[in-house]
């Protein structure tokens, strides 16, 4: 959080105070692989590439999972983040046009997506499991 704390006035209300802070907090990403069998010794897969399995920037999170090697080809998340960015497109709109633009037809995947606002979505060309925490 680029954020200074200072301390408040004796006559800014709490409510003030809490909108401020929450006005600066960025979306955060943590992800993580289960891995895949029968792949090469030292082979890296998408997870921990920023712009392939994920990407974090101006309050917006892009994630992706499935088939390592499309995803990272096309740096599937990157390229939904910037759809969003450069189209105003949706979220569900841009996870659309990702996987039908950049992913090959029968290679499986799935992106979740999470704005400033807290709209969390999910997306997949098979079935894949999402939740969005709404807390």
């Amino acid at each position: 959080m680029s954020a200074k704390l200072q301390s408040p006035s004796t006559h800014t209300p709490p409510e003030k105070i809490a909108d401020e802070l929450v006005s600066e907090i960025e979306p955060q990403q943590a992800t993580s692989t289960g891995g895949t069998s029968a792949r090469p010794a030292g082979r890296v897969g998408d997870v921990p590439l920023p712009g392939s399995g994920f990407w974090t920037q101006g309050g917006l999170a892009v994630a992706s999972t499935g088939v390592g090697e499309a995803i990272t080809k096309s740096l599937l998340s990157y390229r939904v983040y910037r759809r969003i960015r450069s189209t105003g497109d949706s979220l569900d709109t841009a996870m659309q046009w990702g996987i039908d633009e950049l992913i090959d037809e029968g290679v499986s995947v799935g992106l979740i997506s999470l704005g400033s606002e807290g709209e969390g979505r999910g997306h997949s060309n098979t079935d894949m499991p999402w939740a969005a925490w709404t807390g």
